[in-house]
């Protein structure tokens, strides 16, 4: 089964989906070929079920990459701004490398009165 009307359309996740369903590789070179085929953006995003600002964003992409429009991006972000600084990280490494573990593995003290 092709993957031409969203009627027929199924997302897999991976490229060569051994089940024949439709990737989002594929998904996104039908978007980009139907709009570079004269299809306006809106009439496109109709047809393949997708938002008409994912169509605007994937053809500005296109535009500025090419190729590279048609190959999933990572979700994760670039900067994470709560993050331990890194300094902090390394102090913390370098306590943990240099201790003894005595706190973890002696026996607790009796406090005074019990």
């Amino acid at each position: 089964m092709g993957c031409l009307t969203s009627s027929t359309w199924r997302v897999s996740g991976h490229r060569h989906d051994p089940t024949g369903r439709c990737s989002i590789v594929s998904k996104r070179r039908l978007v980009i070929t139907a709009v570079l085929a004269g299809a306006s953006q809106s009439e496109v995003a109709r047809r393949y079920d997708v938002s008409q600002g994912w169509v605007s964003r994937l053809m500005a992409r296109y535009r500025t990459e090419g190729q590279a429009a048609f190959e999933p991006r990572s979700r994760r972000p670039h900067t994470y701004p709560a993050a331990i600084p890194e300094p902090v990280v390394q102090q913390i490494l370098a306590c943990a490398g240099t201790s003894t573990n005595k706190a973890t593995t002696a026996a607790p003290t009796p406090s005074p009165g019990t």
